[in-house]
């Protein structure tokens, strides 16, 4: 030990007291792996993951809503008018349901708008789970509202004046006009096939083949197959399916191929099937749909009335729509939405190639070293 003598010139001085700053996180060090933003994902092909599958659910979607639909409209009448539904044995009549729930304005209003609302959310929610650019181009894209009205303004344009020409040549008759429920229950029909149909044949159907195999054959197999499907109507048979491919199916189809989405063809054909049923009161493809703001009445030969397809079976309706059909053809060339086969072939192997590759590099990251 080392001894200090005391006294005043020996006392030591005092140290002054030092700053000791705040301490500091250590760096990190630069070799440690940071973590990405979110979940690693792979490139996806031109329409989406899982294109199959996603046909397959749109199908699942297509019944599920008019099944849906189904059940709301016959609540309403269960609720409603209960006593009608009743034959002549006191038992309940499926057919006078059926009648009531296409004929009662509440009941379609309720039927038409669940069937199109159900459609709307399903698609919405299958294009965001496979498909989000088609997401975002479909639903937080601009203009949404003006492809509603021209679509609208189209549909109602064509089925206007090919009434007006139908009229001036004796074919068409409308009486007693009048505010009458039938304007709601054509609006209303317009309305769920506009939004029903569309999602599946174009928004799942065209926008796949189209994605897959170009707009040739995406158009000519759609327009062929939304004609077919009309067969069924009571009224249609062969000869409305034909008219219904080269007027209204092409129309649709090229619609969609002009913008990439659906607000368009849906303005069309719910103005296309409104105006038929809700102003002139005739028959919407060969199904009955009762009076509208007139007392429809078609009459001469079926090539040039329409028969019992109803205004769009008609030589003139069909050629309106053709002709409407081959300018939007030639608008969406011009505009380069017309994709070649080979174009659409070759978008699909690059992305099998580049998600192949990005596969790859994902699994030799995460592979241990």
């Amino acid at each position: 030990m080392t001894f200090t003598p005391s006294g005043p010139s020996s006392r030591p001085e005092p140290t002054p007291r030092q700053h000791t700053p705040a301490a500091q996180p250590a760096p990190i060090p630069q070799h440690l792996p940071v973590a990405p933003p979110g979940p690693p994902t792979l490139p996806v092909g031109p329409g989406g993951r899982l294109p199959l599958l996603q046909a397959l659910l749109g199908a699942v979607l297509f019944f599920v809503a008019q099944l849906f639909a189904g059940l709301a409209g016959g609540a309403v009448i269960a609720l409603t008018m209960l006593d009608r539904l009743r034959g002549d044995g006191g038992t309940i009549d499926p057919s006078q349901g059926m009648q009531l729930l296409l004929g009662d304005p509440a009941a379609a209003t309720v039927y038409f708008g669940t069937y199109a609302v159900v459609s709307m959310i399903g698609f919405a929610l299958l294009l965001r789970a496979f498909a989000r650019a088609d997401f975002h181009d479909t639903f937080r894209r601009r203009g949404i509202v003006g492809e509603l009205s021209a679509g609208t303004m189209l549909g109602a344009g064509l089925i206007g004046v090919g009434g007006l020409i139908l009229l001036a040549l004796g074919v068409y008759r409308g009486t007693d006009p009048a505010l009458h429920g039938g304007i709601l229950i054509g609006t209303m029909l317009g309305v769920g096939a506009a939004f029903g149909e569309e999602v599946f044949f174009r928004g799942f159907l065209l926008r796949l083949l189209d994605a897959r195999f170009g707009s040739t054959v995406a158009v000519a197999a759609l327009t062929v197959v939304f004609g077919l499907v009309h067969v069924s109507n009571g009224g249609a048979g062969v000869y409305g399916a034909v008219a219904i491919m080269i007027s209204a199916g092409l129309l649709l189809n090229v619609a969609y191929i002009l913008t990439g989405r659906l607000w368009l063809p849906i303005g069309i054909h719910f103005a296309w099937n409104a105006m038929q049923s809700a102003v002139f009161g005739t028959d919407v493809s060969g199904s009955g749909s009762g009076r509208g703001l007139f007392e429809g009445h078609l009459a001469g030969p079926d090539w040039l009335s329409g028969g019992t397809v109803g205004m769009e079976g008609s030589v003139v309706v069909i050629a309106l729509g053709l002709a409407a059909g081959v300018a939007l053809t030639v608008l969406a060339v011009r505009r380069g939405r017309w994709r070649s086969w080979s174009t659409a072939r070759a978008e699909v192997a690059r992305a099998k190639q580049e998600r192949a590759a990005a596969k790859a590099a994902l699994e030799s990251a995460v592979r241990p070293g």
